[in-house]
């Protein structure tokens, strides 16, 4: 008996033994992750649909303003031992006392952090990342300021993603700018909309309201009279909140929440914007990525449209008026996607326009909304029904040609003769 218990008493102290010596390890584990010595080895990739924790960080280039690019595949590269710095507005969820991050990719989808090994998606902010719209105390053109959109991480650190030319008096954004690549095309899919936002702006104005069925469908009544039935259904011809800068020009989702604000939009018919319009965005960035060219991309709005009252008399359509009964918030005439490769030398360029006007005749659109001379016949990479006025009608002209008449772009733009085909 008295062997059989020393034999047990061994066997019980070498387990207690070696699982203390399991526990020191694991312990000091963390502390043994030396970033200079990961070995070499194939980058982490990561899946911009599937791989990015929610709520979503900032994914920058390390003390950059730049985002980490996005290649084929929708996919993100980070070679091993590189570092991708993370931002969150709050903090981070797995570390609470963190508003920013620098993970350096160990391998696969496991990233150092802190001396830890981390599994990406174990990497979200407690709370969506906030954009900033702010003035940038330039004007653009006559009666319009500069605004830009984006992240602000300091005070000598903001992350732009859109410029904005807004004429405060008219409630009228002129138009947008941002940058377009081929990785564009490979924009984060399935990310929510969201409610826009008066982004700090507008003083009083109640923009939702403005913008409601109910108020649009008050004010074509009160320009129109009894012939505004033919004009306004608010089941199916309407007016949305439609987006300048596109939401799907920008790849990450939280840039793409940062485009739903009332700066980066104009009225615009629903049919329109569902339609031709929306061809026009897909083609825009399908082509970029053909082509392996970047561009300046300005989206614009140009004129007001005129409907006829029950009188014949044309009336202008702005959804609003200020106590001094001049217009506010205008329904444009045109929209346009205005891109140059500032690369190329010279410099080519072309602009897409769209009529956002369901209503509009044949002899109308030569009348007044065609404004500049239409080459579309050199631009066969946009799929477009022209015979369909309804989903709007588009033309193209080229750049030096279009600013002759929309004269609130950059003056830079006049010396763009030559055509991006």
């Amino acid at each position: 008996m008295g062997c059989i218990f020393k034999i047990l008493l061994a066997l019980v102290t070498v387990f207690l033994s070696l699982s203390a010596v399991n526990s020191r390890i694991q312990l000091k584990q963390p502390e043994e992750i030396n970033v200079e010595r990961i070995p070499n080895g194939p980058p982490c990739i990561l899946d911009i649909n599937k791989d990015l924790p929610f709520p979503q960080p900032l994914h920058l280039q390390p003390g950059s303003t730049e985002f980490w690019p996005v290649g084929s595949k929708s996919q993100l590269q980070i070679p091993r031992g590189e570092s991708l710095e993370l931002q969150c507005t709050k903090n981070f969820r797995l570390k609470p006392s963190h508003k920013s991050i620098n993970a350096t990719c160990s391998e696969d989808k496991t990233f150092i952090v802190n001396n830890e090994k981390v599994p990406f998606q174990l990497l979200n902010c407690t709370a969506p990342v906030k954009y900033k719209v702010r003035e940038a105390n330039n004007t653009c053109a006559a009666n319009a300021n500069l605004y830009e959109i984006g992240f602000e991480l300091s005070t000598n650190r903001f992350i732009r993603t859109i410029s904005i030319c807004h004429d405060k008096s008219t409630v009228n954004t002129l138009w947008t700018f941002n940058k377009l690549k081929p990785e564009n095309v490979h924009f984060q899919k399935s990310v929510q909309r969201l409610n826009f936002s008066k982004a700090g702006f507008f003083d009083k104005r109640n923009m939702n309201h403005i913008y409601s069925k109910e108020n649009q469908k008050k004010v074509f009544e009160n320009l129109l009279g009894s012939n505004y039935v033919k004009f306004f259904d608010n089941r199916t011809q309407f007016l949305s909140r439609g987006h300048l800068s596109s939401k799907a020009d920008h790849i990450y989702g939280s840039q793409q929440r940062a485009t739903f604000n009332f700066f980066n939009a104009a009225p615009q018919w629903q049919i329109f914007n569902a339609g031709t319009w929306s061809a026009v965005e897909n083609g825009i960035r399908r082509f970029l990525e053909t082509k392996k060219i970047e561009v300046d991309c300005y989206t614009g709005t140009w004129g007001v449209i005129s409907l006829p009252n029950s009188k014949g008399e044309s009336k202008d359509i702005y959804l609003t008026v200020d106590e001094n009964n001049n217009g506010e918030v205008p329904v444009p005439k045109l929209f346009y996607k205005l891109i140059v490769d500032t690369k190329s030398s010279p410099q080519k360029g072309v602009v897409l326009i769209g009529v956002n006007n369901p209503y509009v005749t044949m002899d109308d659109l030569k009348e007044d909304y065609l404004i500049c001379n239409d080459i579309s016949e050199w631009v066969p990479w946009i799929r477009w029904k022209r015979d369909n006025i309804a989903k709007g009608y588009f033309f193209a002209c080229r750049v030096d040609d279009f600013i002759r008449v929309v004269d609130e772009l950059p003056k830079s733009l006049k010396n763009v003769h030559e055509l991006l085909v």
